[in-house]
């Protein structure tokens, strides 16, 4: 079969076939998304402390952020605090984490961007601060702890499907 052509005007491709057939392709009503990750990753809100951790892995300095999601292999969080950069190694302490209690681990900065500040209350007047969104990759957790920490994740899926039936 050869390659497939761009759509038609009537919203089908056409792909030419051996000795000049063709074959008329509906394109799917809906789009679908499919996660590329070696783990599945959940939203869910925890409290942040952070350090960037300097050449011979001492913490630096601490800041507080918000956990917005986390998987088997990462996280992402968002913070005021600047400064780590892709590459970074930083230590995370996450609390609050259900049926865990608390994360203690090195990561990995994959990406930094600006994140939408929240919106001020009514009654709130001073300037928003710039917010960071950082992603990491948890690379220091023993099998153990992933292990524990999948099943958690699983485990807290599984409280809130029963609870929204």
């Amino acid at each position: 079969m050869g390659t497939l052509k761009s759509p038609t005007p009537t919203g089908k491709s056409v792909s030419t076939g051996q000795a000049g057939s063709s074959r008329v392709v509906d394109k799917p009503a809906t789009k679908s998304y499919v996660q590329s990750r070696n783990f599945y990753r959940v939203s869910l809100a925890a409290p942040v402390e952070w350090q960037l951790l300097n050449e011979i892995g001492q913490q630096q300095d601490t800041h507080q952020g918000e956990l917005t999601n986390i998987s088997g292999g990462g996280l992402a969080f968002k913070t005021e605090a600047a400064g780590p950069a892709p590459g970074d190694r930083m230590h995370i302490l996450l609390t609050g984490l259900p049926l865990i209690g608390k994360l203690d681990t090195n990561v990995t900065v994959l990406r930094v961007t600006p994140a939408p500040a929240p919106a001020p209350a009514d009654d709130e007047e001073e300037e928003q601060k710039p917010r960071w969104q950082m992603a990491c990759a948890l690379d220091e957790l023993s099998n153990n702890m992933r292990e524990h920490l999948i099943s958690s994740i699983f485990e807290q899926q599984r409280i809130w499907i029963q609870q929204n039936m």
